[in-house]
Order: structure tokens, then sequence, then C-alpha cells
């Protein structure tokens, strides 16, 4: 078994989630989604709201998308590295708030 306290310590085991890669997923599924309906669904939707604005939401996602997913790959080596710093890190032996 191993000793996870001692893994975490050194960054081996611990990765906390990217947000980034959950909001470039979201908007271009969202984008993709919105892109891909069927005639008649885009015509109801457009008759409720002027289908340029759903082309710009559809294009704003699209490069929210790409600069997120940019980001999220730019950033990855430092989540992946970077360890939980606790209070006994922080402050020190012997050390109280």
């Amino acid at each position: 078994m191993i000793d996870t306290s001692l893994a975490n310590m050194s960054g081996l085991l611990w990765a906390p989630k990217n947000p980034l890669k959950g909001i470039a997923k979201s908007a271009n599924e969202l984008a993709t989604d919105l892109h891909e309906l069927d005639i008649l669904t885009r015509e109801d939707l457009g008759n409720r709201i002027n289908p340029k604005d759903i082309a710009a939401l559809i294009g704003s996602l699209g490069l929210l998308g790409k600069v997120a997913t940019g980001l999220a790959e730019a950033v990855q080596g430092n989540w992946q590295t970077t360890r939980p710093r606790g209070r006994a890190m922080d402050f020190g032996p012997g050390r109280h708030l």
C-alpha cells in the first residue's frame, strides 16, 4: 500500500481539477448543439431570439472554448505539479494562527 501522505507532499498523486477544461468542454458542446439544430427548431428559436444574436452567441462560445482550451493546456503542468499547502507548511513547525 502506498503512503498517500508522502506521495501528496511530493506532488506525485495530487492533481486538482482544472476548471478551464470543464468550461472549454461546456462552451464547445453548447456551440455545437446550437449550430446543429434542425431547421424547424432553429426557426422556432429564431422567432423568439434574433437569429443574429444566436449566431453571435455560437461564435462567442466557440471563441471561449478555444481560448479556455489553450489556457487549460498551458497551465496543465502547473496543475499537476502544484502540491497542496497545509497550515503546517505555510506557518512552519510550532507556529499557529
